[in-house]
């Protein structure tokens, strides 16, 4: 991410076309992973609450161990 905020920042400030090309290009590819990823976790939202629910009961279980 720093890189890309570095490119972004240099490239605007040079106005170097190649920098700023990598900056949209890497901005959108984020943009569409966050996307699939908003999308994936809507369709899926029944089975990744059971993950969560059984992950945090089982932390839960073994802090009480541990005392």
């Amino acid at each position: 991410m720093f890189i890309l905020g570095f490119a972004g920042c240099i490239g605007a400030l040079r106005e170097n076309t190649f920098l700023l090309k990598f900056f949209s290009v890497f901005l959108g590819i984020i943009f569409f992973l966050e996307l699939t990823a908003g999308v994936l976790a809507f369709v899926f939202k029944d089975w990744i609450k059971d993950q969560l629910y059984f992950f945090i009961n089982n932390n839960i279980r073994a802090y009480r161990d541990d005392i």
